[in-house]
């Protein structure tokens, strides 16, 4: 057992890219296995829109000014 937990903190010191592309791709593939490809597609769209709108919370950004950028500000364009 702890050679293998010796292997796998090499691999993660060593190669930590070629892991997490690892860990990402099994994680796609069961998570495509477990509710089809559509359904896998809108699970990780909102995901990452989730992340993205807690990433700007989490740096303490305006939530109007936010939503100002992403949509306009309502104002026409000519």
């Amino acid at each position: 057992m702890a050679s293998i937990k010796a292997f796998f903190a090499r691999m993660w010191e060593e190669r930590r890219g070629a892991s997490i592309g690892v860990i990402l791709g099994v994680s796609l593939a069961a998570v495509i296995l477990l509710f089809g490809f559509w359904q896998s597609v809108f699970l990780i769209l909102f995901g990452c829109i989730g992340f993205a709108i807690g990433a700007r919370i989490d740096s303490k950004e305006n939530f109007q000014k936010m939503m100002n950028r992403i949509f306009g500000d309502g104002e026409t364009m000519n």
